[in-house]
């Protein structure tokens, strides 16, 4: 079930990037839309994708920069790719934290666990 949402959740940030950057909502917080959106598809990223998602945010930017000295749709293209990278930063948080998360609770057990023995 949570695969399924978060799955939606990457499918519907994808779709409004897309939608957006060619029509423009006005009274719709575009970028706290893909933020909460990428934040929720973050919840089960993948191991392997991690550091990928974290590439991507980083180069997402500088491609749509590079996008805009396009003469006909630099600027709807770098406003997608300035889309595509607030939903893989929202996934990178995410993922980053639940991981990191994770590796305090093995370090409380392993401590008790030594103690322990």
């Amino acid at each position: 079930m949570l695969t399924k949402v978060t799955g939606l959740a990457a499918a519907l940030a994808t779709l409004l990037a897309i939608v957006t950057a060619f029509m423009p909502m006005e009274g719709l917080n575009v970028a706290l839309v893909l933020l909460v959106l990428g934040m929720i598809a973050g919840i089960s990223t993948a191991d392997d994708m991690v550091m990928r998602i974290g590439v991507a945010a980083l180069a997402l930017p500088v491609a749509g920069a590079a996008m805009a000295a396009l003469p006909m749709l630099g600027t709807q293209l770098g406003a997608m790719l300035g889309g595509f990278a607030l939903v893989a930063a929202g996934a990178f948080g995410v993922a980053v934290t639940i991981r990191m998360v994770m590796r305090a609770i093995g370090a409380v057990k392993g401590l008790a666990g030594g103690a322990s023995s």
